[in-house]
């Protein structure tokens, strides 16, 4: 297929609700279909979004070995301003609102929609910067696959997708599991405890060590459909490493646990009338356990009046012998009925409508050495038996509930054969923090067969967490049960042009200003830091994309983005790259051998306003694949190497001196069977 036919068979869902050409969706949108990942050796979520136009993966804040998604400069603390979806049913954490694990295994999906701009008057919250929806094949695209890597950092990957299909019924199933050891090399040689054994003149730190961002995971996808009805069940449940430690200290014998399972089921409403219309109930039960130790044995801390940790207003000084432990475990259920219509029947409108409601319920558990409850304050000694506070008021996070009741109405009006405009809005009504309503305007002209320009306005929100409403007993941050939800409004101009049916480029120019931000800041007569709303963010950026298909062997693409953001006080944003560049080659050497390469350009990283240090330097990370089709047998074996050329860059810290190492270069096998 030329370049021009494969843009015009791609297909978005995640922008409006309902599958529609990329060129006529109303975002800046990059589509990833499963043989652009296939063929540079990804089976991550995370993997795959590197070198995707605006978008940067970076350790959550630092201080363990998950990953969160920046969209155009913006994530949130915990990756909570982006949101996550599978085949349309968000999956961020509903505590803190964070993003989930990206080492999400890619094995039964075929596209990625990454939509780079608001999009809550579809989704609702937190679809703040953008939205990641990954959907998966259906039964009828579906290959039969057996699937093994193996390399080094002691990764191995093992998976089976397939489908069967009768007369009015069928199902499809992926099943796969995945262990990833971590560079033995990517090595702590001091931590934050480092800092404290100098001025308490102790030993405690577990310094020189290994940053541990291993895991191993079990992941199953089934999906089931007869006649008008469909049901879904998709599964991932693990372990993990804590990368440096919670608190920049590491506890290289920690390990987390999580586990997330949804059940959707969908029916189509035709027979009763409602035309293209279908009733969806889905079900979400998360759950997972983080046992940190959060400082070692042996360390000893200044302790408050209230038995938290506390650097200015200490009561006693204690010697922890077994360690500064707290294990929080976090169970979060949350539901959804909704009702959605597409109407076709309009000559020049295509409208769609959405009714719905959803109940989140999240029950915290806790135990620990440390805190109200456990500690007067007055302590000189510290053991490591833990106390029970769950369901008490000493507990870090009480049982919360809310419910919230949403409608959104889009139209895509075709003014005339040039131009369709788009508008589109939601209603969402919470129990906890008050109603919003979030717009959407969406103007595309397609001037000629070649040149198509978008003009995009988006309003978005993201609403308060339970963390940051009704976190208490916490030694660092607390929440405010007064705060308002943040919001964000973005202005985009896309210009697409055809410069012949192999080569194409488009720019995008957009702005955004996020107000009521919510950050944590002292507050007078008490300790710990407060949830307030005070931020800003002001915005602005460029992409270019540019994809030339010389030939049926050939197809190059490349990239670069540039973003300015600042907060109210005029200070650029730390954490991400503002300036990236991407040059992808893939060549069809013969027949049955492949060639991939990849290289991605980083720029400099800025550092929080109070870290005097210089930003951290720029580099290029590459990788590259061959792969081999055996011509007697479907089988598929393949080499690929990850950080080419071992590159010793960093993601920043605040506390730690010598910042975090990415990982060094990694080699794997695959061979794939297809049965």
């Amino acid at each position: 297929m030329t370049l021009e036919e494969l843009l015009d068979v791609s297909l978005v869902s995640a922008v409006t609700g309902y599958e529609r050409a990329l060129e006529s969706a109303p975002a800046s949108v990059t589509i990833l279909k499963a043989s652009e990942w296939q063929v540079k050796g990804v089976h991550t979520l995370s993997e795959a979004l590197r070198g995707v136009v605006g978008v940067q993966t970076s350790l959550l804040n630092g201080s363990n070995s998950e990953r969160q998604p920046y969209i155009r400069g913006l994530a949130g603390s915990f990756g909570q301003q982006v949101k996550i979806l599978i085949d349309g049913i968000a999956i961020n954490r509903i505590h803190h609102g964070g993003s989930p694990s990206l080492d999400i295994p890619l094995l039964g999906f075929k596209r990625i929609e990454i939509i780079r701009s608001a999009g809550s008057a579809t989704y609702g919250a937190d679809a703040f910067a953008g939205i990641i929806n990954l959907v998966s094949e259906p039964s009828g695209e579906k290959q039969q696959k057996l699937s093994g890597v193996i390399g080094s950092f002691d990764e191995a990957r093992i998976g089976v997708s397939g489908a069967a299909i009768y007369t009015d019924f069928d199902i499809a199933y992926t099943l796969q599991y995945n262990q990833f050891g971590d560079d033995p090399n990517r090595i702590m040689k001091a931590d934050l405890q480092t800092v404290l054994d100098s001025v308490f003149a102790t030993n405690a730190s577990r310094a020189p060590g290994k940053f541990d961002s291993s895991y191993d995971q079990i992941s199953l996808n089934l999906k089931a459909n007869w006649r008008d009805m469909s049901l879904s069940y998709y599964g991932l449940t693990g372990s993990f490493g804590f990368g440096a430690g919670v608190a920049e200290v590491l506890d290289p014998e920690g390990e987390g646990h999580h586990h997330t399972q949804i059940i959707d089921a969908k029916y189509q409403l035709d027979k009763l009338g409602l035309e293209d219309a279908h009733l969806n109930i889905w079900y979400q039960d998360k759950h997972s356990e983080f046992p940190f130790t959060i400082f070692p044995a042996g360390a000893v801390l200044p302790i408050g009046k209230d038995g938290n940790l506390d650097f200015a207003n200490p009561t006693s000084v204690a010697l922890f012998t077994d360690g500064y432990i707290g294990h929080p475990s976090n169970r979060s259920e949350i539901g959804q009925i909704n009702l959605t219509q597409v109407i076709n029947q309009f000559k020049d409108h295509q409208i769609r409508w959405q009714v719905g409601f959803e109940h989140h319920e999240h029950k915290p558990g806790e135990s620990k050495n440390f805190g109200p409850g456990v500690l007067t304050g007055t302590e000189t000694v510290v053991t490591g038996k833990l106390t029970n506070v769950t369901k008490t008021p000493d507990a870090f996070l009480p049982e919360k509930s809310r419910h919230i009741y949403f409608v959104s109405i889009q139209d895509n009006w075709l003014i005339s054969e040039d131009w369709t405009l788009n508008l589109g809005a939601r209603f969402d009504d919470y129990s906890d923090v008050g109603s919003t309503t979030n717009p959407r305007f969406g103007l595309v002209w397609q001037t000629t067969d070649k040149l198509s320009i978008k003009a995009l306005s988006t309003k978005a929100f993201r609403a308060p967490s339970f963390y940051d409403l009704y976190a208490v007993n916490n030694p660092i941050n607390l929440g405010n049960p007064e705060l308002k939800p943040e919001t964000i409004t973005t202005h985009e101009l896309n210009v697409a042009y055809e410069l012949t049916e192999n080569l194409h480029t488009d720019f995008t120019f957009y702005q955004y200003a996020a107000k009521e931000l919510i950050e944590y800041s002292p507050k007078e007569n008490m300790t710990g830091l407060h949830a307030k709303n005070l931020g800003s963010i002001d915005g602005e950026g460029f992409e270019w994309q540019l994809r030339w298909r010389p030939n049926a062997q050939l197809d190059v693409q490349a990239n670069f983005s540039r973003v300015n953001n600042e907060d109210s006080l005029g200070n650029s944003l730390a954490g991400f790259s503002e300036k990236m560049a991407t040059l992808s080659l893939n060549y069809k050497m013969a027949s049955n051998i492949n060639l991939n390469l990849f290289s991605q350009y980083y720029g400099k990283q800025n550092r929080e306003v109070s870290d005097v240090r210089p930003s951290l330097e720029d580099y290029i990370w590459s990788s590259a694949r061959v792969s081999y089709q055996f011509e007697s047998e479907p089988i598929e074996l393949s080499l690929t190497v990850n950080n080419l050329g071992d590159e010793k860059a960093h993601y920043p810290s605040a506390s730690i001196a010598e910042d975090y190492p990415i990982k060094g270069r990694q080699t794997l096998l695959q061979l794939v069977y297809q049965f």
